[in-house]
């Protein structure tokens, strides 16, 4: 049975850091492979992350129009 994927594209979210200090941009998940997220960081960089790296700020709109 497959865990229950907290992420979905389209979703806001940020890098953990252990440091306080350090300067921890924003991304938003544009694909979900098995065991990584691909992110377009807000530097226009596309970064792989394993789920624990990162955390939810927002929920995005499922592709849905607002």
């Amino acid at each position: 049975m497959k865990p229950f994927l907290v992420f979905r594209v389209g979703d806001l979210v940020r890098q953990r850091s252990i440091l306080a200090t350090k300067s921890q941009n924003y991304g938003v998940i544009t694909g979900i492979m098995p065991e990584n997220l691909k992110c377009l960081w807000c530097d226009g960089e596309i970064r792989w992350f394993n789920p624990k790296q990162i955390y939810l700020i927002a929920r995005g709109q499922n592709g849905q129009q607002s």
